[in-house]
């Protein structure tokens, strides 16, 4: 299952939409993939889109049994050098239009 999608996080009232989510397995093991499409990304989006993951993280702990591993993902063009930096250090992936993947 893959597409947008709407994440509510209980508690809160706040509803998160990520460009897309991937819903899956591996080896029989429940695995969400959240991405993000920026042209250019920046450290204060990936920040921003990193907190959000988070959240959404904690609430299908919460709500799905077994919970999902969860992996984050960005789309783009390109990439300032703090925004791949940061990308790497939260252990999410990058994908540019050219096929490089970070």
């Amino acid at each position: 299952d893959a597409g947008r999608d709407e994440f509510e996080i209980p508690g809160t009232g706040q509803t998160i939409e990520i460009d897309l989510a991937i819903r899956g397995s591996i080896n029989g093991q429940p695995v969400l993939v959240l991405g993000e499409v920026k042209s250019n990304l920046t450290a204060g989006e990936v920040e921003r889109f990193i907190e959000q993951t988070e959240r959404i993280k904690a609430s299908v702990s919460e709500s799905e049994s077994p919970s999902p591993e969860v992996q984050v993902i960005f789309f783009g063009y390109r990439a300032k050098r703090e925004a791949r930096e940061l990308v790497k250090a939260k252990g999410a992936y990058m994908v540019f239009t050219h096929g490089k993947i970070l």
